[in-house]
């Protein structure tokens, strides 16, 4: 296949296997009768080249620097810039990574009623065209036979109905979600960004969630050397810090503070006595789950609509927690590595009180807003 390039032709050699030869030789005989003479195989093959679409390249170029990718995105959305279509695929594929990492820190509920929703949004502004349920209802409800269209909304319509009433429902939608991108055809650009931007905060949190877990890094602009001199030197006029006192609950002592360099909380939580252990942490994805165990630990119960709260267990990727009852170790008692840390009843409440007040501290608030937007939902 031949190529101009600064007035020399270039040749792109291929392997094709038998079947794709075939139809090639196909398509260059219908080709050959269009125009009504003889059209070579290499012309054919050209010609798919050039009519791939531009956002595959897009998508491919992005790929390359996925994390500035994502930041350029996330800075569009923020300032009410509208995405092309590659960019809301590159989004999608981290949502899909975001929905099948961190196995045992599971998405919160609200989070999956978003992308179910978000998902519903986009298949309903579709072009009509080949029937693709039977892949989408393949992800969303475990389904591998053939269904009707209709189905698929009434299955995403089922799944929310679960999610929202507390089942533990973990659906491949962020797969269902790229694939509706990457397959199906769109009345217009601005039809898929109506549809998908009211969702925007709950796809970025997934995508940020799936960056991380592929990447190990947040989101956020790497500093250089100058930048980083200036911000330490204080020749730019200082940010104004609330400062962050202390938080207490009984015999309990929370202390936060930003780390220096800005990427992180860290946390010092006192426990009672004159020589009681002090616990320490810092990293943004350990504090994530450690305010999730804080919610999601308790015995287990059942609600007034049969819903079954709690488990008395907690097995994430930093903590395991457990609940003992009716015994003289009664209490909450979570294992960070070779460390165990055991509360009574009262206890347990007095340190999520402790984290409730500090999570409503402004200052607090707006460091981990700021951390969530470059980690995601961890």
């Amino acid at each position: 296949m031949g190529e101009e390039s600064g007035g020399q032709v270039q040749t792109l050699s291929m392997r094709l296997t038998t079947v794709l030869k075939g139809r090639l030789e196909t398509m260059r005989e219908v080709a050959s009768l269009r125009r009504g003479g003889s059209v070579t195989t290499s012309e054919v093959a050209k010609g798919l080249l050039e009519a791939a679409r531009d956002e595959s390249l897009e998508v491919a170029e992005m790929h390359g620097r996925a994390t500035e990718a994502l930041l350029t995105i996330r800075q569009k959305v923020e300032h009410g810039q509208s995405l092309s279509h590659a960019e809301w695929m590159f989004v999608a594929h981290f949502v899909q990574l975001g929905t099948e990492s961190f196995y045992k820190n599971p998405l919160r509920p609200e989070s999956w009623s978003g992308l179910l929703e978000a998902f519903l949004a986009l298949y309903s502004v579709r072009l009509e065209g080949p029937d693709r349920s039977g892949y989408y209802l393949s992800h969303l409800a475990g389904q591998t036979l053939e269904r009707e269209p209709g189905d698929v909304r009434s299955a995403v319509m089922s799944l929310l109905e679960r999610v929202r009433g507390g089942a533990k429902v973990h659906p491949s939608v962020g797969r269902a979600l790229y694939g509706l991108l990457a397959g199906e055809r769109f009345s217009s650009l601005a039809s898929v960004q109506a549809a998908l931007l009211p969702y925007w905060p709950v796809l970025w949190r997934v995508a940020a969630r799936g960056h991380y877990g592929q990447r190990k890094a947040p989101i956020h602009k790497e500093e250089t050397w100058e930048e980083m001199q200036e911000r330490h030197s204080g020749s730019k006029a200082p940010e104004h810090r609330e400062a962050i006192p202390p938080f207490l609950a009984g015999d309990y002592r929370l202390t936060v503070a930003e780390s220096i360099d800005g990427d992180t909380l860290s946390l010092l939580l006192s426990l009672p006595g004159d020589h009681g252990p002090m616990y320490t942490m810092s990293q943004y994805p350990k504090i994530a789950e450690l305010l999730a165990m804080l919610d999601g630990l308790g015995p287990r119960t059942v609600d007034s609509r049969g819903n079954v709260c709690g488990s008395g267990l907690w097995n994430g990727e930093a903590f395991f927690g457990y609940v003992v009852a009716d015994s003289s170790a009664a209490g909450y008692w979570f294992r960070d590595g070779a460390l165990t840390l055991g509360f009574p009843e009262v206890g347990w409440q007095q340190v999520r009180e402790l984290f409730r007040q500090a999570w409503e501290h402004p200052e607090v608030a707006r460091i981990w807003a700021r951390l969530e937007q470059e980690y995601g939902e961890l």
